[in-house]
């Protein structure tokens, strides 16, 4: 894949981009949280073989792309510009986006609010709301809201000579791979942006999605319930629900089988 940036008023966006032809549909990968684009790597020959020209991306504030210490550029629809800058940089009419976790939020975001982009949405391990919504404790969304963007202005001091460039692959189980990610960006950017996810709530909005959308999901997630899951499939008319391995990491530790099934899903739309 051939490394590009794009030029933004805060420093530049790493992506990765292969075009195999012109004619060909090209897939938009968006990693999670603390994460970059080799999440990806692994799995991207069977995306080739199955005749996608790919496109993957280091989202604001982690791997290549720039780190700036200022709160609102780590915002979902920050995020979800700068991925249509790279759109619009590449010249393409329509994608179809792959979202894992965080980078799913984008992604429903961008079928949501640009339908005449999105062919074909994938979501991995994505809520569409707060975790606690789905739980007794719900009410303490924006007290979790207050401490982690609290957390993020409080370390806004904390630097490194050089961010590690994590990839997701070779670390299994939570903490580890938490641990391992946080070491990839400064922590007051991993704060806000995940102080982000308790003020997100597209429950009202989901079923503004009209294009073929998959809900991909592990047993056990620990941030996802089935409740939630089944209101995604009910809301998002045109989906349907694939359940793989166990667990939040399934496009890290089920790399072949998540994405046989994503491009079999994106070959119903061909």
């Amino acid at each position: 894949m051939i490394e590009k940036f794009i030029e933004t008023k805060h420093g530049r966006i790493y992506y990765w981009i292969e075009k195999i032809s012109s004619n060909a549909e090209t897939v938009v990968f968006l990693h999670g949280l603390s994460s970059n684009h080799t999440t990806w790597d692994e799995m991207l020959s069977l995306y080739r073989t199955a005749g996608f020209n790919l496109l993957s991306i280091d989202l604001r504030g982690h791997g290549l792309s720039d780190k700036t210490k200022q709160r609102n550029l780590y915002k979902i629809s920050t995020l979800e510009n700068d991925v249509l800058e790279i759109i619009k940089s590449e010249n393409l009419e329509q994608v179809s986006i792959v979202g894992y976790s965080y980078g799913g939020y984008i992604g429903i975001d961008l079928a949501i609010h640009h339908p005449e982009i999105v062919k074909n949405l994938a979501l991995i391990s994505t809520n569409h709301t707060s975790q606690f919504i789905y739980h007794w404790y719900g009410f303490i969304n924006p007290i979790i809201y207050f401490l982690t963007n609290l957390l993020g202005w409080l370390l806004i001091w904390q630097s490194r000579k050089k961010y590690h460039y994590f990839n997701p692959k070779t670390s299994v189980g939570y903490w580890k791979t938490t641990f391992s990610g946080m070491a990839t960006m400064p922590l007051s950017l991993n704060y806000w942006m995940l102080s982000e996810v308790f003020v997100m709530d597209y429950r009202k909005e989901i079923e503004r999605i009209k294009c073929p959308t998959l809900i991909l999901w592990g047993e056990g997630d620990i941030f996802i319930t089935q409740k939630e899951i089944d209101d995604m499939h009910k809301n998002i008319k045109n989906s349907e629900v694939a359940t793989i391995g166990t667990g939040h990491y399934v496009a890290s530790h089920f790399q072949e089988d998540t994405a046989r099934s994503i491009i079999g899903f994106l070959n119903k739309s061909k």
